[in-house]
């Protein structure tokens, strides 16, 4: 408890000493006889401040210290009471009115931790916000002005706007940034751009303004664009720095009567036009960079959004396959039952039961063999891949065993892989599978499958002789239940998709190809290459040929 309220303690004492520091530099800014600050930080560190509090209890000895603060400040310049009175006053108002515009139009600012960089709607809320504070501040000190019988002229009023809206743009932006980025911890992961072009952004800005200064051309006219180049690479509080960076820049080089705004009209417009070009080229960056954090923050969204949906999916394929495996099983079971008994029965068996039984057996049959993909597709989908050397040739070799295809397989090219051995297998079985099933009866199967090393992968071709692929379906069979041959093929239409699911888990991609040199289809694939040898005995079980390539052209070692 002590220690919590030791660093409460702590960090309001931080803050007013910031605040106090940020008044003095503004007094600074006096340079007429209307001792009127030229720039004023101290505003947007007061917005700062007040957004961030937990409660509003809090405002009840935070607001009379801000007003106490800020007198003393104003008081430096030698201001009668009175004045004192007014333009502190003043300044208090332009903070609680862009305070509770705030909370009106940007909910949330500040105190969940969000600055108004998290979305565009966010940023122009705070810039209405802003605009709205400076006015009525503005307003309330010129009202208090003229009542007291002093002569505000309309350019000072002007100077005064601008320099509220920049200092609570320009300051209490960078400051709420900062705030986000001490709660988070750690930062956005919206930036593309690295340290090292982060470092060309503030020397380009350096040499703009040193330019501008030693041939006296205007050249920081072009800092939008570079702020654009800042909002469009760089998290919103680089792009806050850097644009306070370059605003400094500016303003120095307008007092010096330098830049673009230093021959137009007095000091006073000069730095007034000097402000709000730092306000625009800010807010230019800010809204770039709030619109790429939205749209990194949505696509986040979407994909875990995405991914809970699968998911759902998933788990209701995997229950439903599971649960219909009993009623499966009973039904395969009675038909047996009921078959055997009507053979071996006393009683000729009723005309047409054979055919009926027959019926039920090929649709149990086309039923388990659906609930078996559906299964094998949620275990591409769920199962958490592993990393081994997988003997390519020997896996295609083993696949050819289970169906009695030793001789109508060849393999040749790379020896081995890096994948989950139980998804590889499950992905030639399928290829294979495909390459005898789609066959033209008569006709005897020829199944190559060829891999070669391509950059860091291994690009593997699966080549059959069978029926191919009709023009136009050579992306779509990929899709679950999408089938290219119906008639007289049974299947499910999810071997392919659960094929290419595969391939993607292992980084790779997957596509369908037409053969060039005959009938028949070619499924390309790449997968990671062997990170490790083969040992010399595990030897390849696919069965020689006669007419395949010699053993040094057929197999090679990873």
């Amino acid at each position: 408890m002590r220690a919590r309220v030791g660093g409460a303690v702590g960090w309001r004492a931080g803050f007013f000493a910031a605040y106090l520091l940020a008044g003095v530099i503004g007094r600074a800014s006096v340079v007429d006889s209307d001792r009127l600050a030229l720039v004023w930080p101290a505003a947007g560190l007061a917005v700062v401040w007040l957004v961030t509090r937990p409660t509003r209890k809090e405002w009840w000895y935070d607001v009379p210290l801000l007003a106490i603060l800020g007198a003393a400040v104003i008081a430096i310049v030698g201001l009668s009471p009175m004045e004192v009175a007014i333009l502190g006053g003043a300044n208090l108002v332009a903070v609680l009115a862009t305070v509770a515009a705030l909370h009106e139009w940007c909910p949330g600012t500040g105190r969940t931790g969000r600055p108004p960089t998290c979305s565009p709607a966010a940023m122009f809320g705070f810039l209405l916000a802003a605009l709205a504070g400076a006015t009525a501040g503005v307003g309330a000190g010129a009202i208090g002005l003229w009542a007291a019988g002093r002569d505000v002229p309309l350019d000072g009023l002007a100077v005064w706007w601008g320099r509220d809206v920049c200092g609570m743009l320009a300051v209490g932006s960078t400051a709420l940034l900062i705030v986000d980025r001490i709660r988070r911890g750690r930062a956005p992961e919206t930036a593309t751009g690295g340290r090292i072009e982060l470092a060309l952004l503030f020397t380009a800005t350096a040499l703009l303004v040193l330019c501008d200064y030693l041939t006296l051309l205007p050249v920081t006219f072009l800092m939008p664009a570079v702020a654009v180049w800042a909002g469009s690479r760089f998290t919103p509080l680089a792009v806050a720095a850097h644009a306070l960076a370059g605003g400094m820049g500016v303003l120095w080089l307008t007092s010096q009567q330098h830049g673009p705004f230093s021959d137009i009209g007095g000091t006073r417009t000069g730095i007034l036009l000097a402000q709000l070009f730092i306000a625009m080229t800010l807010v230019i960056g800010l809204f770039l960079a709030a619109a790429k954090e939205a749209r990194t923050e949505l696509q986040a969204h979407l994909l875990a959004q995405e991914r809970e949906q699968s998911q759902e999916l998933l788990t209701f394929a995997r229950r439903a396959a599971h649960d219909l495996r009993n009623p499966l099983s009973v039904v395969e079971s009675w038909t047996t039952e009921l078959s055997e008994t009507l053979a071996a029965g006393p009683i000729p068996a009723p005309t047409g039961a054979s055919t009926m039984l027959a019926g039920i057996e090929r649709a149990t049959a086309r039923m388990r063999a659906l609930v078996d993909d559906l299964l094998a597709d949620a275990a591409a989908r769920d199962r958490a891949p592993t990393h081994a050397v997988v003997d390519l040739p020997a896996l295609v070799a083993d696949v050819a065993m289970e169906y009695d295809a030793v001789g109508l397989i060849r393999t040749f090219g790379v020896r081995s892989v890096t994948g989950d051995p139980v998804l590889l297998r499950q992905l030639f079985d399928n290829l294979v599978a495909n390459a005898l099933k789609y066959i033209r009866p008569g006709q005897l199967p020829e199944i190559t499958v060829s891999s070669h090393h391509d950059g860091d992968r291994v690009v593997i071709r699966v080549t059959d002789n069978g029926i191919g692929i009709p023009d136009g379906a050579h992306e779509w069979i990929f899709e679950p239940f999408r089938r290219a041959h119906d008639e007289g093929y049974p299947g499910t239409g999810l071997g392919l998709s659960t094929c290419r699911r595969i391939v993607e888990r292992h980084g790779g991609s997957m596509r369908a190809l037409t053969r060039s040199d005959g009938p028949g289809s070619v499924f390309e694939l790449d997968l990671p290459p062997a990170r490790a040898p083969l040992p010399a005995a595990a030897v390849p079980l696919a069965a020689a040929d006669p007419a395949d390539p010699p053993a040094a052209d057929r197999l090679t070692t990873a």
